[in-house]
Formats: structure tokens, sequence, C-alpha cells
């Protein structure tokens, strides 16, 4: 479109004066060209700048009231006494450390279970940890529980009976 609107200018100002001369054809052709690659340059940076960006891998930190949904979604709302923690380093980069958590936890109250989890029971949770520095932003990794203490959880069934966060970095924290 910048392409057509120049050609259009130059065209239009060829059409005021009667019979230009040798030098200001060959000094209007320079321009013509002089700005035709001054576009093409701003297409090149445009296209270049747009690749840069889609390339990055943006995360926000959610809204709480996402967090809310999550919980009020999770098919497992359970009370539970933390028996055990494990804890392995799965990833460790200089800006990413990635630890794999095991959790063994008795249920003390059953809030909402859709595969019917029952009060007294011992189950296995299983996430992942991620802490990240240098000023990254980004969903709110799920904590690690500590032993001995109660928490709410909000979490999800596999197939083979463990257990996974269902509500982000507040699988552990009530906010409904």
């Amino acid at each position: 479109m910048a392409h057509r609107q120049q050609r259009y200018y130059l065209d239009l100002l060829f059409t005021f004066i009667p019979e230009p001369s040798a030098l200001f054809v060959t000094t209007l052709n320079q321009m013509r060209l002089s700005l035709a690659s001054v576009f093409q340059a701003r297409r090149v940076a445009s296209l270049l700048l747009l690749v840069a960006f889609a390339s990055i891998s943006i995360h926000a930190e959610l809204p709480p009231s996402a967090y809310k949904q999550m919980q009020a979604k999770a098919p497992e709302r359970l009370q539970l006494k933390i028996i055990s923690v494990t804890q392995t380093l799965s990833r460790d980069e200089a800006d990413f450390k990635q630890t794999t958590v095991v959790v063994e936890a008795r249920v003390l109250r059953v809030l909402r279970s859709r595969s019917r989890t029952k009060r007294g029971t011992t189950i296995k949770v299983i996430y992942t940890h991620d802490e990240r520095t240098g000023g990254w932003v980004g969903p709110s990794p799920v904590p690690i529980v500590e032993e001995g203490k109660t928490y709410p959880a909000f979490l999800t069934k596999s197939t083979n009976g463990e257990y996974a966060p269902a509500a982000g970095g507040y699988t552990f924290e009530q906010l409904i």
C-alpha cells in the first residue's frame, strides 16, 4: 500500500510540471529509489521484530479470579495432613530449577471428590515445582508443602491412582 501511495504522489507531482528537465527527472527517480528502500527497510525491520516477539514465550501471572475458577472446577477438594515429602531435582540451569515433588498425605476431610476418595485414605500427590530467577514473570509455581502440616488441596486424580495439582500455585491454599 505504501508503494502505491508513493507512486501516486510522484505521478501527481509530474502532472503539475509541464516539461520536466532531465536533471529533475533523474532526481525524482533517485528519490523514488530511496523512498522504496526506506519502505523496504521498514518492512524488513517490522518482520524481524515480529519474528523476535513471536519466538519469545510470554508467561504472565494469572489473576486471583483465574485461580478461584480452577479451585471451583477441581474434581478433588480435600483437607490433607502431610506425612512425607520427597524432592528430586529434575533440571538445574542458571536461571531455572525444576524439582519433582512426591507427597504422601492422609485425607482428613473430603469436601468434594469425583473419584470418591474417603476420609482416612493415604494418597500420593506428584507434581513439579519450578523456580526461576532473573526477573521472570509468570504463573505462580505449585509450592512445596511441609511435612506435618495441614493444607486444603485442590487436586485431580489420574487413572493410575496418583493425584496432581488442579489449581496451579494455589493448589494448597484456599481462595474460594
